[in-house]
């Protein structure tokens, strides 16, 4: 027996005016669309953690194989007229086989944070973690900073949930 599992998320867009007495919907589900990664795999685990700002959206895929067997990677897609486009797709410039980069991800402004709850591996003992700080400017996004704890010890799990 085979067991595939493909994620995806659909982003709704809905129209929501306040009033004196409360929230209302003015208008219901405005815009629907189904959104994939462009190098999308079986097992990906794409969409397993979501931040979104504004008209950008970073969808973390923590099982992703680009840097190895579930190595990880967070997708950035922006909205443009009205469609989610992907723009780029974030790995770790020290991403290896396990980390589960993309575990965790957070969104602001130009700044993306990511976590990698299986980096550092510690052999026999386990893994520290750790987050990964992406900017964007006109080239594109790159990662500037690695954060991980000066006292990590393995099983610390460092990045399991990160926040901007």
């Amino acid at each position: 027996m085979y067991n595939y599992m493909v994620h995806f998320l659909v982003l709704i867009n809905a129209t929501i005016s306040v009033t004196e007495n409360g929230f209302n919907s003015t208008s219901g589900v405005v815009n629907e669309q189904i959104i994939l990664s462009e190098d999308r795999d079986l097992n990906d685990r794409f969409g397993n953690a979501l931040s979104l700002k504004d008209n950008r959206a970073l969808i973390g895929a923590s099982n992703d194989d680009e840097n190895g067997n579930s190595a990880g990677a967070a997708y950035i897609f922006e909205r443009i007229n009205n469609d989610w486009v992907q723009t780029d797709k974030l790995i770790a410039e020290d991403g290896d086989e396990g980390d589960l980069f993309g575990v965790a991800v957070s969104l602001s402004g130009d700044t993306a944070l990511v976590g990698s709850v299986f980096q550092q591996d510690v052999p026999n003992m386990g893994s520290i973690g750790a987050a990964y700080v992406f900017n964007s400017d006109d080239n594109g996004w790159s990662q500037t900073t690695k954060l991980s704890a000066d006292d990590g010890a393995p099983g610390n799990r460092f990045g399991e949930v990160v926040s901007l």
